[in-house]
């Protein structure tokens, strides 16, 4: 039997909770992980009573990696920070968790996390 590649999802916005009541919400576009950056990442991951604990180095491999634009994102002065990968370290842990944690479930359960988020 052939092995099938996966085709990747396409990428999607998501919103962080903490933004979802607001008029002009910051997003950011996501999509899955490759498979080496899956691999990557479950190397960081350690079942404990049938649940993923992800450690924080796997939570930055899935924000570095699955990341791919943000809007709405501002300096302290209100202007508009285009994205580039290397302002993320600028980006609250608590926000990079979250998305994090969104890039991990779309790249394990697909669709199916996407419809859920």
């Amino acid at each position: 039997m052939a092995i099938t590649i996966r085709e990747r999802l396409a990428p999607s916005w998501y919103t962080p909770k903490s933004e979802q009541d607001e008029a002009n919400p910051t997003r950011f576009r996501v999509q899955p992980l490759d498979g080496l950056q899956h691999m990557e990442v479950l190397g960081e991951v350690e079942l404990r009573d049938g649940r993923a604990i992800i450690s924080a180095r796997g939570f930055r491999l899935c924000a570095q990696g699955g990341i791919v634009g943000w809007e709405g994102v501002s300096d302290g002065d209100g202007k508009p920070v285009e994205f580039a990968p290397s302002k993320l370290r600028l980006v609250d842990a608590d926000v990079l968790l979250e998305v994090g944690l969104h890039i991990y479930n779309l790249t394990e359960f697909g669709e199916d996390a996407e419809k859920n988020s």
